[in-house]
């Protein structure tokens, strides 16, 4: 079972290891949660580096992209028509 690892003042040491399969990894000393990409086996991890994630971020897919701009270009014509017909109307009323 691991347990991890703290300092005398009750934070989390940046480096933890779980000796029984030799790996090591960094962790955000206030909450020791695991930083992504930083374990190691059978030697210490660079915990100064800053650390980019492994796995790139993924966008939105074109086909839904398209469909998204689509109803959000007649969400807009319509809300400008319908304020247009709005003021048209009011300003009728007031001729």
């Amino acid at each position: 079972m691991y347990v991890p690892e703290c300092t005398l003042d009750g934070r989390y040491k940046r480096v933890q290891c779980y000796n029984s399969t030799g790996y090591c990894w960094c962790v955000e000393e206030d909450t020791g949660k695991p930083i992504p990409g930083t374990s190691v086996k059978d030697s210490n991890p660079k915990c100064d580096v800053t650390h980019v994630p492994v796995r790139p971020m993924k966008g939105c897919p074109g086909h839904k992209k398209r469909e998204f701009l689509k109803g959000l270009m007649e969400y807009f014509m319509n809300t400008m028509l319908s304020q247009k017909n709005t003021t048209t109307s009011a300003l009728l009323k007031m001729s």
